[in-house]
C-alpha cells in the first residue's frame, strides 16, 4: 500500500482508511505498546526467578500475548513509514532507523520458524552424533519382541505448556490395527503403581501393614523379593515341601528358634527329621529301630573352659545340636554342627559306620529377618518375627485380620493376598512444580475388539501395554536431530573458588569427528565461549556428577535469523545517530536564521 492507494480526504474530512492508519502509526500507539512489553519482561524476570528460565520462556517469550505484541510493534512501525510516504530527505534517518527495527523483528521470526534449540547430555568418555529438540516430542509404539515400529511428531505449545489440555490436536499413531489417540496432556505427572491378580503367571504377593490398626500405609510383597515398610525389612517366602514348611514353622525352645532338620544318615538311606520334633521327645528313625531325641540345641556353640560345648548366646551364630540314638541297649551321642558339617564329634561316643548325622539350620540372614511372612503348600499363611535377636512366632493369619507385634503399639496383618499378582503403574495428574515437572499423555489405545486406556510419562522408556494378546512398547520422549558430526566428551573440568568447593566456572574438553572429513578438532566448551562447529553453536549450559562419573549439559541453537537481527541492530543505531545528526544541523541552521 503507498500513499497514492489512500485517499487523504472524504467530504466530511479525512478517510477513515488514513484516520486509522494515523492512529495505528503513531507515537502514542507505540508508547502504549512499548510500555506493555516493558512492563510484561520485568514481570518475566520476576517469574522466572521464582519459577524457572524454562516456564518462563513458555508463560512470556514464547506466549501468544507476547507474539502479538511484537506484531503490533511491527505494525506501527510500517504505519508511521507509510503514513510519512514519499519521504524528504531529511527523514533519512527516520526510514534507516523504522526499517532496521523491521529488520531486526524479521529476523527473530525467521529464528522462531526456522531456527532449532536442543541440548546434548553426555558423560565422560561418552560419544554422541545427536541431540534432543526443545520443543518436540514424539509418540512411539513398538511391537514386543522386536519388529514393527511407528512414531509421529508432536509439535506446539500445547505439548509443552504448562496447562492441562484435553483432546489435543495431533495425528492418530497407527501400527498395524492398533490405534493410539491423545486424549489428554499433561503438563505435570505422577506414577502410581497398582497390583491386580490378573496375571498370567503365577506370581505370589501379599499387601501387608504395619501400623497402629493394621490396616494403614500397605505395602505390596512380592515373593522371593524382600521390602520395607516401616523401616524393617520383610520378606514373604513360600516354602513348596510340607516338612520343610513344618521345619520353618518351628515354634521356639528357650527363647530361640529351633528351626532346622537333622539328616541321618543309615545303610546308605537319608532320613529326615525335623528338629523340632525331635526336641520334643524321641522320634522313630522310620523302620531302623532306632530313635533319635535332640538333648541338647545350641544356637550359638562354643567351647567352655571344662573343654566342653556350652551356649553362648540366643543368636544363631554357630547351631549345633547333641542328638541321641537310641536301641534297647544300643546308645550312640553325635553333634553335629550346621556351619561345619565335617566337623561330627566333640564329646561321647558313637559307633564308626552305623549312623552319620548332618544339621542343616536356617541361615543367620533368614533368622534375623524382622519380618517374614510364610506361604505354605496348604496356603496357608504365618508371619514371624525377629526382634533384638529373639525369634517370636505367631499362630496363622487369617487376611484382614491383625496381630500384636513384637514393636510397642504396632499391629501386623496381611490385607491380601494374590497368587497371580501382575503390576500396573498408573499416570495421574500432579500439581505443577516448578523444577523436574514430568509431563504425560493419557492415551486411548485400540484395536477392532478390545479398547484399553493408558498413560505414559515422558521419558519412561519401560511402558508395556498388552491389548489382543499382544504387549506393546510406548515411548513419549523429546525429538532427536542428527549433529552431523560425532561429539565425545573427553573430560569435564569444574573451577571452584581458592580455599572452598563453591563452583566458579565449568568447561568441557570435546573432540569433534567431521565424518564427511574424518577430521577431528579439540575444542573446549565453557560458560562464556561457545563453540561453533558443523552449523550448530554449543553453550555450557549445566553439569552433573552420578555414581562416580561426571556428565555436561551442552546448549545447541541453530540461529539463521541471528545475522539478520544483529544487521538490524547496527542499522538502528545508524538512524538513530542520522536522526540525531540531523536534528542538531536543522537546530543550527534555526540559530542561524534567527540571528540574520
Amino acid at each position: 500500500m503507498t500513499g497514492s492507494e489512500i485517499p487523504n480526504t472524504t467530504a466530511g474530512g479525512p478517510s477513515p482508511a488514513l484516520a486509522l492508519l494515523r492512529a495505528v502509526g503513531s507515537l502514542w500507539y507505540a508508547a502504549v505498546l512499548l510500555m506493555l512489553l516493558l512492563v510484561g519482561m520485568a514481570y518475566a524476570t520476576v517469574f522466572e526467578s521464582l519459577h524457572g528460565t524454562e516456564r518462563a520462556l513458555e508463560e512470556f517469550y514464547y506466549s501468544r500475548w507476547f507474539t502479538t505484541l511484537m506484531a503490533l510493534l511491527a505494525v506501527n512501525v510500517a504505519a508511521a513509514m507509510l503514513i510519512r510516504f514519499p519521504f524528504k530527505r531529511r527523514q533519512t534517518g527516520f526510514v534507516v532507523t523504522h526499517v532496521c527495527i523491521l529488520v531486526t523483528l524479521a529476523g527473530a521470526l525467521i529464528t522462531s520458524e526456522l531456527g532449532t534449540n536442543g541440548r546434548i547430555f553426555v558423560g565422560e568418555d561418552q560419544t554422541v552424533d545427536e541431540f534432543t529438540v526443545r520443543g518436540k516430542s514424539t509418540l512411539s509404539v513398538s511391537r514386543a519382541g522386536g519388529g514393527e515400529a511407528q512414531s509421529i511428531e508432536l509439535r506446539g505449545r500445547k505439548f509443552r505448556g504448562y496447562v492441562p489440555v484435553d483432546h489435543p490436536s495431533a495425528p492418530t499413531l497407527s501400527l498395524g490395527e492398533l490405534q493410539i489417540e491423545i486424549e489428554q496432556y499433561l503438563p505435570d505427572s505422577d506414577n502410581r503403581t497398582s497390583v491386580t491378580n490378573t496375571g498370567d503367571a503365577f506370581r505370589h504377593a501379599v499387601e501387608v501393614s504395619l501400623s497402629e490398626s493394621g490396616t494403614e500405609r500397605p505395602t505390596w510383597v512380592f515373593a522371593g523379593r524382600p521390602d520395607r515398610i516401616e523401616g524393617l525389612t520383610i520378606e514373604y517366602r513360600l516354602v513348596d515341601d510340607s516338612d520343610e514348611a513344618k521345619r520353618v514353622l518351628a515354634r521356639p525352645v528357650h527363647g530361640v528358634s529351633a528351626g532346622g532338620l537333622l539328616a541321618i544318615e543309615h545303610q546308605g538311606i537319608t532320613h529326615r527329621i525335623p528338629l523340632a520334633d525331635a526336641l520334643r521327645a524321641a522320634v522313630p528313625v522310620s523302620d531302623t529301630g532306632y530313635t533319635a531325641e535332640v538333648l541338647h540345641y545350641y544356637p550359638h556353640a562354643t567351647v567352655g573352659a571344662d573343654k566342653k560345648l556350652v551356649n553362648a548366646s540366643d543368636r544363631p551364630e554357630n547351631p549345633a545340636v547333641q542328638v541321641e540314638l537310641v536301641s534297647g541297649d544300643q546308645r550312640e551321642t553325635h553333634i553335629a554342627f550346621a556351619n561345619y558339617p565335617q566337623f561330627k564329634s566333640l564329646h561321647g561316643h558313637s559307633a564308626p559306620g552305623t549312623f552319620n548325622v548332618t544339621f542343616t539350620a536356617p541361615s543367620s540372614a533368614t533368622a534375623d529377618m524382622p519380618i517374614e511372612v510364610v506361604g505354605t503348600p496348604t496356603g496357608e499363611l504365618f508371619v514371624r518375627f525377629c526382634a533384638d535377636g529373639a525369634q517370636l512366632f505367631t499362630e496363622q493369619l487369617a487376611v484382614g485380620t491383625a496381630v500384636d507385634s513384637p514393636w510397642p503399639g504396632l499391629q501386623f496383618s496381611v490385607l491380601r493376598h494374590f497368587d497371580h499378582a501382575t503390576v500396573d503403574s498408573i499416570v495421574v495428574p500432579r500439581e505443577l512444580r516448578s523444577e523436574a515437572r514430568i509431563p504425560a499423555l493419557m492415551l486411548r489405545v485400540s484395536t477392532a475388539d478390545e479398547e484399553v486406556r493408558t498413560g505414559v510419562q515422558k521419558y519412561d522408556e519401560r511402558k508395556r501395554v498388552t491389548i489382543g494378546g499382544v504387549s506393546y512398547g510406548l515411548s513419549y520422549t523429546d525429538q532427536e536431530l542428527p549433529l552431523g558430526y560425532s561429539l565425545k566428551l573427553d573430560r569435564f573440568h569444574l573451577g571452584t573458588y581458592p580455599g572452598s568447593s563453591k563452583p566458579r566456572s565449568f568447561e568441557s574438553h570435546v573432540t569433534l569427528t567431521d565424518p564427511s572429513s574424518g577430521g577431528l578438532e579439540s575444542r573446549i566448551v565453557s560458560m562464556n565461549h561457545p563453540v561453533t562447529f558443523g552449523g550448530y553453536d554449543l553453550f555450557q549450559s549445566s553439569y552433573q556428577f552420578s555414581g562416580g562419573q561426571a556428565y555436561s549439559l551442552l546448549s545447541v541453537s541453530h540461529d539463521p535469523g541471528r545475522p539478520i537481527v544483529f544487521a538490524g541492530y547496527i542499522g538502528t543505531l545508524i538512524g538513530m545517530v542520522i536522526v540525531l545528526g540531523t536534528r542538531m544541523a536543522e537546530h543550527r541552521r534555526k540559530q542561524r536564521y534567527a540571528g540574520s
